[in-house]
């Protein structure tokens, strides 16, 4: 995939949000950029700017947790075929710590977390003077357990206060 990506030039930003394999697939994609950097001079642009996974909700800091990439896995799909989303919201995508430290190490540091949509948003650390002037002197990388603690969460069959209260107030 970058090796293709790389032929539309400088990529700025880089999503996934498919409710499943974001961390694998974001994981993959930074691994095949950075082996191309390193065999081929013809895709030297650099990772991009900005990456935006959506975040397990349900599983808070300090916990990592990941849903790895299987082909087999269809998906929360009935045999019918019916959509069943809900029933796996608690085993799907990766939790903000694991993001955090996975993406970490390849040079990019939490910027941003919470509504509407349970994302993270993570920049390359090489653009850190750059936000912090602009965001009002933040200091990056941001602590996940605080955004974590004072995002909206969205949870499936559990109250989002009492996930909150069950890590942090009892």
């Amino acid at each position: 995939v970058w090796n293709w990506a790389q032929l539309l030039g400088p990529i700025g930003v880089t999503t996934v949000d498919i409710d499943c394999f974001e961390c694998d697939i974001m994981e993959a994609l930074l691994k095949s950029a950075k082996q191309a950097q390193r065999t081929d001079s013809r895709f030297a642009y650099p990772l991009p700017a900005a990456l935006v996974v959506e975040i397990n909700t349900q599983i808070p800091p300090p916990f990592k947790f990941n849903r790895r990439y299987h082909q087999d896995y269809k998906g929360a799909v009935t045999r019918a075929g019916q959509d069943r989303t809900e029933d796996h919201r608690g085993s799907a995508g990766c939790s903000l710590s694991y993001a955090a430290e996975v993406f970490s190490s390849y040079d990019y540091d939490l910027v941003f977390y919470g509504s509407p949509h349970s994302d993270a948003v993570f920049i390359r650390r090489d653009l850190r003077p750059w936000f912090q002037r602009r965001l009002f002197g933040l200091d990056f990388p941001l602590d996940e357990f605080d955004y974590y603690r004072k995002s909206s969460t969205i949870t499936a069959h559990i109250n989002a206060n009492q996930v909150r209260d069950l890590f942090f107030n009892v």
